[in-house]
């Protein structure tokens, strides 16, 4: 479950700042696939989002795009626009 491992991640003493993005992106696509099925779902996910949106930062997509861990799956080309958008905030 995305949100049990997100929580471990958290709870940990390992730099994780770059794990939550992915963590977070994950989360919201499980939700997107429960949707049909769960009818209390879609309001979950609103909250997902807003909460998203509370706690993002361009240091969150920074870290995601530069973290050896996702280096295979993130390209420049590759990134979507938050990413890429807030890598160069970083930079900037």
């Amino acid at each position: 479950m995305p949100i049990i491992k997100l929580l471990r991640l958290l709870d940990s003493n390992a730099s994780c700042i770059g794990k939550v993005y992915d963590k977070m992106f994950m989360i919201g696509e499980r939700l997107k696939a429960m949707e049909p099925k769960v009818p209390w779902c879609k309001s979950l996910r609103l909250i997902h989002e807003q909460r998203w949106e509370y706690l993002h930062s361009p240091m969150h997509s920074a870290a995601y795009a530069l973290d050896p861990e996702f280096m295979d799956v993130v390209t420049y080309n590759s990134m979507d626009t938050a990413t890429s958008e807030g890598l160069e905030k970083v930079f900037d």
